[in-house]
């Protein structure tokens, strides 16, 4: 029977509480398989509410002599007037069913859904293959959240019911991609939630992980987790997303294991938003949202428990049912009620666990019996739904965990392999030698960028303190910072240029005499307002003869610019010595995807309101309209709605007719990955004559095919800015046209320059990583350098040209929205040129006339290789790497960092082998 599970999400069952139900169990909105009957037949239907209809349906099956293995009733959410049901039958007459289903189609006056129905055993289960896939599941729920079991807490409380139909109807009308709507939860819902945090919070200190424990203060900052406050999902699924890419996604009822365990290889948690009743704090029969964030969303904050839980989820995804069962036992096992050493002790890291005062004290006492983690041996362990678990199963680390999950999927017998690719948010399937290329070539771009780790700022005597240091902590880390991220000051890249406080490397010699000097310098520091960002110590070279210890401090800080010297005599005045280094300047730049909302600045070169010649510039409503548009730029801030544009009549004329000029010659002119995405954009987002495309529609496409995402720009951006957000793949366009006096010119980039010439291009992959390319290349570099990258980008990506088939193609979005100069590049006029970064980036260019010299690029792919070896060679004291999960900018500074990295590469490289093992 498809029922809520007996299980202790909180607490213990007491009595006969739950014996009766049936041996189904929900693990976090899932239900597993029963998949010891092979055959079964599940669909729902629904019926007109009035006598007798149900017996009709009914007498459809006993007249045929199908057994009836389950029924639940639900009232209808499509039809007030109508109820659904929901069976399982036993399909063994298939024939007979075959009769029935068409009886029931012509019969009843609801609708019928076929869920499940024996499939051949060489037939591939479905499986989601990009985010949004998830909509289409997510509400194939097997019980719906106000239908609760007669031994539930709240099953006779009319109150609670009506309450708990209230969550799930916020969760049915959910879709990826919407804000996670906010709960307002009554004081009786939150003094409940109080006592279940409350008894937990002091167990967690002594039998939790370290990775909750280093969490869960996180929690409490920045999603105000605490006694009086049941935290909203939409703020905890930002949250995750900054660590590690996790998010929340609300669930009406229960879901398949299948479906649950999808969710989880596109890194979603399919979470509940209700609370348990209020007569039974320390006990759920089933996960509320005490279980799902006081025990699970913690540890999605770790990376490697994220990368762990995902593992689960992609092992899945299109495994046959008997592996399901087996993937949703190690789940249990694991993500619900694991166990993990560290150090010399055993502690928790199961949500069932981490949600349950009574089993999290009991699991980490002598009386349950303690197996280390084997995927092949844990996925037949049996288990009990009612009471304590008998047996737990404990990890080595969640790395180890990871690899032993791996190896056991690798056994799932399916004829592919899957990756996920975290830009599309889509589970690419590698079986064929096509998608095995782009995944090699993509494991050989890091190895093919010469000097990616390059010589620390630092100079010698900061370097050994610093390594010494490091030695002595035998592989300790500093504290996380926000979002478990590094710790403030992380990287040694330098002053920020953007406020007025400067970076401070300072060595601190101190005698044994001395010592209640370092204590004061902390009195210095807070009367400075200087921020420490890094300090480290180490004994200082011994005076010969001397018995003492003298002291030697690194510290690295932050200080306001105008107090600099005074704050440095202050320091000597209680120290024996003080010596500065200077701090390497680099400009800033985001490291996070929300820091583009500090990338505006504005070149106001051509704006009508300063340039006269622009042909703006006498029409006082176009300048109008102008400023209107602007400024829904400067307010957007990431994360929002892009914004929807009314375009006027005009407007759409001038769009028109740039449209309709272009688009005829576009066939004999523009490179095939153009006009391959140009179909793409006309079928799904709306291109075509007699509309401007919004922003929105066009940003959602991109993001599904290369994911790049578009942000609305009020003009042209200065170069480091503009380049800035290239690396997260992000391309600040503009929502202005051009005037409507010269339609076929514009001396500014508009929306027809964006929408026709860069959109197309950066909805192909190996155009979108060498726009990516030229982005990262720019980050942190000096003025000099941003001059030569965005040279680099004018020969390229506005006006570049490549070779197909023998011809001369344009791919440049400034040729493919100028017809005069798309013409006049592929003529005989202009001089072409092999594309070198080294010649391109110094060559001079024109903008405002025809390029005298075009530059020819072999394909994207050579072009993309010849940027990265020409960015290596750039004077930065640091590489970067892009982490699509999190959207952030990695600094590769330090050991730990690229190993980070090297990892990624590993796995790359085993998903390529297991790939090329099964195409064998």
């Amino acid at each position: 029977m498809f029922k809520l599970a007996g299980v202790r999400w909180g607490g213990q069952a007491s009595g006969q509480e739950g014996l009766n139900r049936v041996m189904k169990r929900r693990g976090s909105m899932y239900l597993e398989e029963d998949t010891d009957r092979s055959e079964v037949f599940s669909c729902i239907f629904s019926v007109k509410e009035e006598v007798g209809a149900l017996a009709k349906t009914l007498r459809l099956f006993e007249e045929k002599g199908i057994n009836l293995t389950h029924i639940e009733s639900r009232p209808s959410r499509n039809n007030k007037e109508e109820y659904e049901f929901f069976i399982n039958v036993d399909s063994s007459c298939s024939q007979a069913l075959d009769q029935v289903i068409d009886g029931l189609r012509t019969q009843i006056s609801g609708q019928l859904h076929e869920l499940s129905r024996n499939k051949q055993k060489d037939t591939v289960p479905w499986f989601p293959n990009d985010i949004q896939d998830l909509d289409r599941f997510a509400n194939q729920i097997l019980s719906y959240g106000s239908e609760l079991d007669s031994d539930h807490p709240g099953f006779t409380d009319p109150v609670y019911r009506s309450r708990r139909k209230q969550f799930a109807d916020i969760a049915y009308n959910y879709r990826h991609g919407q804000v996670i709507p906010k709960v307002e939860y009554t004081e009786e819902e939150k003094a409940t939630w109080g006592t279940v945090f409350k008894e937990l919070k002091t167990l967690y200190p002594t039998h939790a992980c370290r990775e909750h424990n280093r969490v869960f203060p996180l929690l409490e900052k920045y999603c105000g987790y605490r006694q009086d406050n049941i935290p909203q999902l939409e703020e905890i699924s930002r949250f995750l997303q900054s660590c590690t890419g996790f998010r929340l996604r609300p669930v009406a009822g229960l879901l398949s294991s299948r479906d649950f365990l999808a969710g989880l290889a596109f890194r979603v948690f399919h979470s509940t938003q209700y609370i348990r009743h209020a007569s039974k704090p320390m006990y759920t029969p089933e996960p509320d949202i005490c279980h799902e964030l006081l025990g699970h969303v913690p540890l999605f904050a770790d990376p490697s428990f994220a990368q762990f839980s995902q593992e689960i989820g992609l092992a899945s995804l299109g495994a046959p049912d008997e592996f399901i069962e087996k993937l949703a036992t190690v789940y249990w096992f694991t993500v619900e009620f694991g166990l993990c050493k560290q150090g010399s002790e055993i502690k928790a890291y199961g949500a069932g666990l981490l949600s349950s005062f009574g089993e999290l004290q009991y699991s980490l006492t002598d009386k349950p019996q303690l197996c280390p983690f084997e995927p092949e041996k844990t996925s037949l362990q049996k288990y009990p739904i009612t009471e304590f678990q008998p047996i737990y199963f404990v990890a080595e680390s969640f790395e180890d965990a990871k690899e032993r999950v791996r190896k056991f999927a690798a056994t799932i017998p399916r004829p592919f392999t899957v990756r996920y690719n975290a830009y599309t948010q889509s589970i690419e399937v590698l079986d064929n030698t096509q998608q095995l290329r782009n995944l090699a070539e993509n494991i050989n771009s890091p190895m093919k960028t010469d000097g990616a780790v390059q010589s620390a700022p630092f100079g010698g005597r900061r370097q050994s303190l610093m390594e010494d240091a490091r030695r002595e902590r035998a592989g300790g880390s500093a504290a996380p910072g926000p979002c478990g991220g590094p710790p403030c000051g992380d990287g040694g890249l330098g002053s920020e240029t953007k406020d007025d406080r400067v970076v401070l490397n300072l060595v601190v010699a101190l005698s044994h005499e001395k010592s209640s000097g370092f204590f004061k310098t902390g009195k210095i520091f807070e009367t400075f307002e200087a921020k420490l960002l890094h300090i480290e110590s180490r004994p200082a070279r011994k005076v010969k003869n001397s018995m003492l210890v003298d002291l030697e401090f690194f510290i690295r800080c932050e200080v306001h610019g105008s107090d600099l010297d005074v704050f440095i005599n202050s320091l000597r005045r209680v120290v024996d010595d003080v010596r500065t280094f200077p701090e390497e300047r680099v400009p800033w730049f985001p490291r996070k995807m929300k820091d583009l909302d500090r990338c505006h600045l504005l070149i106001t070169k051509f704006d009508p309101d300063v340039d006269k010649d622009h042909p703006g510039f006498s029409d006082p409503e176009y300048r109008k309209r102008r400023a209107f548009l602007s400024e829904l730029a400067f307010s957007y801030k990431q994360g929002e709605p892009l914004p929807t544009v009314e375009y006027t009549a005009e407007e759409v004329s001038t769009w028109r007719e740039v449209y309709s000029t272009l688009r005829s010659i576009y066939p004999g002119m523009a490179c095939r990955q153009f006009l391959d995405a140009l179909q793409q954009l006309e079928r799904e987002c709306g291109y075509g004559e007699d509309r401007i495309p919004q922003l929105q529609e066009v940003s959602a496409f991109l993001k599904e095919k290369t994911g790049f995402q578009l942000r609305p720009a009020a003009g042209l951006l200065s170069a480091r800015d503009f380049l800035a957000s290239l690396a997260f793949r992000v391309f600040q366009c503009t929502q202005y046209i051009r005037h409507a006096s010269t339609p076929m010119h514009s001396p500014e980039p508009d929306c027809c320059h964006e929408l026709l010439g860069h959109v197309p291009m950066l909805a192909d992959k190996e155009f979108a990583e060498f726009s990516q390319e030229i982005g990262l290349a720019s980050l942190g570099v000096s003025d000099e350098d941003i001059e030569k990258l965005s040279t680099l980008y004018w020969f390229t990506l506005e006006f570049g040209l490549c070779k197909q088939n023998g011809a001369l193609k344009a791919y440049g979005a400034g040729l493919l929205s100028s017809y005069g100069e798309l013409v006049y590049a592929l003529s005989n006029e202009p001089e072409c040129r092999p594309f070198e970064p080294e010649e391109t980036c110094v060559q001079p260019y024109q903008d405002q006339t025809y390029q005298p010299v075009y530059f020819v690029s072999e394909s994207f792919e050579d072009a993309k290789v010849k940027i990265r070896k020409f960015s290596a060679k750039i004077n930065r004291p640091f590489s970067v790497r892009y982490d699509p999960f999190t959207c952030t900018v990695e600094v590769l500074d330090q050991p730990d960092k690229i190993q980070n990295t090297l990892r990624q590469m590993k796995e790359d490289l085993r998903i390529l082998h297991s790939a090329l093992e099964k195409l064998a």
